[in-house]
């Protein structure tokens, strides 16, 4: 700019990428309200199956139990919250992925039955 011309080119593409950055930066955040948001509507049952050796689960926790919102949420009664302990993101250990097997049919079988 101060030799005076202007690369339109490459001020879009700096653009375009500080917009991506303030886009994603805010997406986390507006996901999660969005979640909350949607389950504070949601009039149905509710079963969150944490494993414990997650960090998305783990994450999870801490906002559960220092968001106020989200801690009206899960006082809901129609709100349940099952926690694995020692079960890793994906339950590849065979016991507690059967856990987690027997969990979901029984929460299955107490919506059905």
């Amino acid at each position: 700019l101060l030799a005076g011309s202007l690369d339109w080119f490459s001020s879009a593409a700096d653009l375009k990428r500080h917009l991506r950055a303030l886009w994603s930066a805010n997406t986390d955040r507006d996901f999660v309200d969005s979640m909350r948001r949607a389950l504070t509507a949601y009039d149905g049952s509710v079963y969150v199956l944490l494993s414990d050796e997650d960090l998305t689960a783990a994450r999870f926790s801490e906002l559960i139990l220092h968001n106020d919102d989200w801690g009206a949420v899960m006082r809901r009664p129609t709100f349940h919250v099952e926690r694995f302990e020692g079960a890793d993101h994906t339950f590849s250990n065979q016991a507690l992925y059967e856990s987690l097997a027997a969990a979901l049919t029984r929460l299955t079988a107490s919506e059905t039955g």
